[in-house]
């Protein structure tokens, strides 16, 4: 008798045959199979091939790597900052009135454009000076009620080193360096923060 309807075994049995598994009926009541993940099924189908004890191998996770240095540099050094000339005029000129020292610098300028003989000069600076030395004494005893002999003379000394800093008739001399004249501010500032600017005081 000759069989007309091929069955699964027959495709199994021909060469190059796959063969197909049918998944089990569903019994009545039963709960559905849950689904293979595709990790497992994969596991099944690569026993299937190599065996019931062959596994298919697993890569390892891959280790974070680790982030790269980075290099910071060198660590800056600390500045220590240095003393300004301009910080000891501010401490030298609380001791004298501004008044004073503006009337000072304009009349240094005008004899400095009238008079350009260095001896003729000189003379007239030096009595630019002493009249602004007058008017900063008239002008502490009005206005800022200073009585003291020996606060006028701070403000005295205060007024003279300014000038001696900034030239004036000093500087028509030849001993004169331009670094005289910060010297002799540093010293005289100094000095005269042992003693209360003008006016700060009571009874000055």
């Amino acid at each position: 008798m000759i069989r007309d309807i091929i069955t699964p075994l027959d495709v199994a049995s021909r060469p190059g045959g796959r063969r197909t598994v049918t998944p089990p009926a569903q019994r009545p009541g039963q709960p559905p199979a849950a689904a293979q993940a595709p990790d497992d099924l994969a596991d099944d189908l690569y026993r299937g091939e190599r065996g019931p004890s062959a596994a298919k191998p697993r890569r390892a996770p891959a280790k974070p790597s680790a982030p790269p240095a980075v290099d910071a540099g060198p660590v800056p050094a600390v500045l220590v900052e240095e003393p300004k000339p301009d910080n000891w005029y501010k401490k030298l000129l609380k001791y004298t009135p501004a008044e004073a020292i503006a009337f000072y610098l304009a009349l240094d300028g005008l004899c400095r454009s009238a008079v350009p003989d260095k001896v003729e000069l000189r003379g007239y600076l030096g009595v630019t000076l002493l009249l602004s030395v007058i008017f900063s004494w008239m002008f502490l005893a009005k206005f800022w009620k200073v009585r003291r002999f020996s606060t006028k003379l701070l403000s005295t000394v205060a007024l003279v080193a300014y000038v001696f800093a900034i030239g004036g008739m000093f500087a028509t001399f030849d001993f004169y360096r331009p670094w005289h004249g910060t010297a002799v501010v540093l010293i005289t500032a100094t000095f005269l923060s042992l003693w209360d600017p003008p006016g700060t005081i009571a009874e000055a």
